[in-house]
C-alpha cells in the first residue's frame, strides 16, 4: 500500500505550473493576457509556498 504525504503529492514547480495554467486560461477568455498571466504566476508562487494548505484561515471549513 502506498501512502502519500502532502510533500510528495506535488512535484517541485507544480504550483507555479497550475497558477500559470489558470492565469493563461482566464487571460485567453477575457482578452487581457498580461494581467492574468502575472496574477497566475503570483497564485502559483503562493501555491508553491504552501499558503493554501490551511483552508480554515481563508474562511472555508477546516478538516479538524
Amino acid at each position: 500500500m502506498i501512502i502519500f504525504d502532502k510533500e510528495n503529492i506535488m512535484e517541485k514547480g507544480m504550483g507555479i505550473a497550475i497558477g500559470i495554467a489558470i492565469g493563461t486560461a482566464i487571460g485567453v477568455a477575457t482578452g487581457s493576457m498580461g494581467l492574468w498571466l502575472g496574477l497566475g504566476v503570483v497564485l502559483g508562487v503562493l501555491i508553491e509556498n504552501g499558503e493554501f494548505e490551511d483552508w480554515g484561515k481563508w474562511g472555508a471549513e477546516s478538516e479538524d
